[in-house]
């Protein structure tokens, strides 16, 4: 059929058969989607020209178990990010096709590292990777070069940092609260 503008719904087909799409990211220097399937943490990159996919089976290495899919991912200086098991930062290089473990490591409270998943990325004006956490709702910046995770505490009570996102005038917004909870 005719290639999709900008005001139509198409659709683009199944990325991996039996898997739902869990969380993604839009890769504008390749016109590709980065992803990660749900309920067996396959990643894809969806290739939007050619319609292609690669999947990669990240799950064992890199997720060890279904509470740890990644909830956000963020394309970033050539690189994809989004966390696995434990809250440790992944970063996959579409340049070379692989998978590392940063070794930075979301905030979580002492004794819940099992639970600790990032729920939310946003790259803010100067580069800098604010993210938000599942478990307990803490906020952080991640610095891609040196692998720093800086906490910034808790901006609410609720757990979960459910989304993030920058406004025009550099100021970081976001939405705190699980599904039983309110939402600030």
């Amino acid at each position: 059929g005719d290639p999709c503008t900008i005001n139509d719904f198409c659709d683009l087909g199944v990325c991996v058969p039996g898997e739902g799409v869990y969380a993604m990211t839009i890769d504008t220097l390749r016109d590709c989607i980065h992803g990660v399937t749900s309920p067996n943490g396959k990643f894809f990159t969806y290739h939007i020209e050619s319609g292609e996919t690669r999947v990669d089976d990240i799950y064992d290495e890199f997720i060890g178990r279904r509470g740890n899919l990644p909830r956000a991912m963020l394309c970033h200086g050539g690189n994809v990010y989004f966390s696995g098991k434990h809250g440790y930062i992944i970063r996959y290089s579409p340049e070379d096709g692989r998978f590392e473990n940063t070794g930075a490591k979301a905030p979580v409270g002492r004794g819940r590292e099992f639970l600790s998943t990032v729920s939310a990325l946003v790259e803010g004006a100067d580069g800098t990777i604010f993210g938000g956490t599942f478990a307990d709702g803490y906020l952080f910046t991640f610095c891609p070069e040196t692998g720093e995770i800086l906490n910034l505490g808790k901006p609410s009570i609720e757990n979960r940092v459910r989304d993030l996102t920058l406004g025009r005038d550099g100021m970081l917004w976001g939405l705190a609260g699980d599904d039983d909870q309110l939402t600030h």
